[in-house]
C-alpha cells in the first residue's frame, strides 16, 4: 500500500485529449452535466505541468481548448463549461 501513497509527483507529464461527443446521442441535458462533473473533477488531479485539450463533435469537430498547459486550472474549468 505505501507504493500507493507516492503522489503524483513522480508521474510523466500527461497530454490528456478531451472528446466530448454533442451528436443525438448525448440530446439529453443530464448527460452533457455528467460529463461536465467528471472532467471537472479530472482538473482536480491534473498538475501544473500537465498539457490538456478539448474538442467537441457532432456533424463537425470544434476545438474549445486547443493543447495547452495546465497552469491555470480556473480558466480551463471555464472552458469545460462552456462546451454545453
Amino acid at each position: 500500500m505505501a507504493g500507493l501513497k507516492s503522489g503524483n509527483k513522480t508521474l510523466p507529464l500527461a497530454n490528456l485529449v478531451f472528446l466530448i461527443d454533442r451528436s443525438g446521442v448525448m440530446d439529453s441535458r443530464d448527460k452533457l452535466l455528467l460529463a461536465q462533473a467528471a472532467l471537472k473533477l479530472l482538473t482536480q488531479q491534473i498538475r501544473a505541468q500537465d498539457i490538456i485539450s478539448i474538442l467537441t463533435y457532432s456533424e463537425s469537430t470544434d476545438v474549445v481548448l486547443p493543447t495547452t498547459s495546465c497552469n491555470e486550472k480556473n480558466k480551463k474549468l471555464n472552458k469545460f463549461r462552456s462546451f454545453t
